[in-house]
């Protein structure tokens, strides 16, 4: 599977177009299969505050694995919206709240861990594995105060979330903006939060 640099040299040397093709399939699909995906997500009222619950399934690319495998920590941001729909103009942003959270391989201690950028909460994990499922895992996440959701009418919820290449090292932002491999991110995920 080529990086975009060699899949531009092979391209110059003027291989024939089949072989051109596949890779540029191969590359595409390796690209594709490397998505977010909010399965489920719910947001609830408790002492006066709303609070969210949600389940991502990440999958990240082989290229993005391979670097946190070396110690390069990854980044997701999940964003939260809340609008109020209306008839004749477009909808009301009520609330945008952004979390931020970070993967992160430890290869002295052989482990890694996921921690919270808004609190600077920890958890250590044995497996890569064990880790990006608890990187999905969001539960109890405080959102905002109850009065500020107060609007007559009901609320539409949405959420996705996304790899922030913005935050990976400095050398590797550039490679990671022209290659498909390091874009991940989910769709929208849109649900009617109980009131």
């Amino acid at each position: 599977m080529p990086n975009p640099v060699e899949f531009l040299k092979r391209l110059k040397r003027g291989s024939g177009p089949w072989t051109l093709l596949f890779m540029l399939l191969a590359w595409t699909s390796i690209a594709l299969a490397a998505e977010f995906e909010v399965r489920s997500a719910e947001l609830y009222q408790r002492d006066g505050d709303w609070y969210l619950d949600a389940d991502i399934d990440y999958r990240f690319s082989p290229t993005a694995l391979e670097a946190l495998d070396s110690g390069v920590p990854l980044t997701v941001e999940v964003e939260i919206e809340v609008l109020r729909p209306r008839r004749w103009i477009w909808d009301e942003t009520l609330l945008t709240r952004d979390f931020r959270f970070q993967i992160r391989y430890h290869a002295l201690a052989q482990l890694f861990q996921v921690v919270n950028m808004d609190n600077g909460y920890q958890r250590n994990f044995g497996s890569r594995l064990a880790a990006i499922r608890a990187l999905g895992n969001l539960r109890n996440f405080r959102v905002t105060n109850v009065n500020r959701l107060k609007y007559p009418g009901n609320y539409e919820a949405r959420l996705r979330a996304s790899l922030d290449i913005e935050a990976l090292p400095l050398p590797l932002r550039p490679v990671a903006y022209a290659s498909p491999s390091w874009h991940m991110a989910s769709d929208w995920y849109e649900w009617l939060p109980e009131s």
